[in-house]
């Protein structure tokens, strides 16, 4: 499957080597959104150049493949502790909030279309994903839900065939913020803080 709508261009981005030789971690100026993608696919920046922008949306790909990536604001969990958020997001998110964030993907989900059919928790990070399973009127979406005080973390990639999940995976698991090893360390910090249950 051809994904014409990509019309990827230059943008203002930072690479960094990365532990393969063919893939390359990418940042924004704006230091709200990492992530690492293959070498020789297309990155294009369509949001979050100017200074007064408050989201980064990024899209990737190549002839068979897309990805994009949403880092936006969140004013609800702005105040909320590193480990406040780390808990919300182990516990879930709901239906309606899964149906928002990936109606923000109108290039992958046109007409608010975003049938989500399956979640799940993956645990295997520091930073708990919410991942899900959607459909949209142009396939099958697999998606992943991160959060951070003050910001939503919502990738989601469109399969057109089972040989590309794996590619997709390493994608979903290398998103990140920028600030992850303070706000990891202030959740740590946290723990160690916190009262010894009760004896009984």
């Amino acid at each position: 499957m051809r994904i014409c709508a990509l019309a990827l261009g230059a943008a203002a981005l930072f690479f960094t080597a990365s532990a393969s030789a063919n893939t390359s971690t990418w940042t924004d100026q704006a230091m709200r959104l990492v992530f690492t993608a293959p070498q020789e696919w297309s990155i294009d920046q369509r949001v979050g150049l100017g200074m007064d922008d408050t989201q980064t949306f990024v899209a990737i790909g190549d002839e068979t493949h897309l990805c994009q990536f949403n880092s936006d604001a969140n004013w609800d969990t702005f105040s909320h502790s590193p480990g406040n958020v780390h808990r919300q997001v182990a516990a879930g998110i709901s239906a309606e909030t899964w149906t928002e964030a990936l109606n923000g993907f109108p290039e992958l989900f046109p007409n608010q279309s975003a049938e989500v059919e399956s979640t799940t928790l993956d645990s295997t990070e520091f930073w708990p994903i919410q991942r899900a399973q959607a459909r949209s009127e142009r396939g099958m979406v697999i998606a992943a839900f991160q959060q951070r005080p003050g910001v939503d973390l919502v990738t989601a990639c469109l399969v057109s065939d089972d040989g590309q999940r794996e590619v997709y995976e390493d994608i979903i698991r290398s998103v990140s913020h920028p600030s992850d090893s303070i706000l990891q360390s202030a959740v740590e910090a946290e723990l160690l803080h916190q009262p010894a249950p009760a004896a009984n």
